[in-house]
């Protein structure tokens, strides 16, 4: 037998010239997320502290914040008790933890403003020794307020 013939190889087409380009970055690595803070252990204080530092005494020292804790009390309101009257000695600071209380000046008892969770109210009686209560406070809803009593 003969030996075949190799073929000859077809030509490479011509390709146009491409533009250099730089190689993609690699992407950047995803960030680790951040560790959970680690729960602080205020014992039994641990609700009202935690009330305390998300308000208006977020700056108060711990020994401030402890004399709050020790001394204060946890009240329920019914909606519609009244909580302090005009007209009376104030005697008592509260913090509201949950619900609304309205306030009123009237005899009619139209509310005037209300507050709710987070904030105060009563803190004349406090501070002055003849602190007069200057509007009515009264449940609008259920409430629970921490109580620190001037006596206290």
């Amino acid at each position: 037998p003969k030996p075949r013939p190799e073929p000859e190889p077809e030509p490479e087409p011509e390709q146009e010239p491409q533009a250099e380009t730089e190689p993609e970055p690699a992407p950047e690595p995803e960030p680790e997320p951040e560790p959970e803070p680690e729960p602080v252990d205020d014992g039994p204080y641990a609700d009202i502290k935690r009330f305390l530092r998300a308000g208006d005494f977020a700056e108060l020292p711990e020994k401030g914040l402890m004399t709050i804790c020790e001394n204060a009390q946890l009240v329920r309101y019914s909606a519609g008790d009244t909580i302090m009257k005009k007209g009376e000695e104030g005697k008592c600071f509260y913090m509201i933890v949950s619900g609304t209380v309205g306030f009123s000046v009237e005899d009619d008892g139209t509310i005037l403003r209300s507050r709710g969770p987070n904030e105060q109210f009563g803190e004349i009686a406090l501070l002055n020794d003849s602190g007069t209560v200057t509007a009515t406070a009264s449940a609008t809803t259920d409430v629970e307020c921490y109580v620190l009593r001037k006596d206290s």
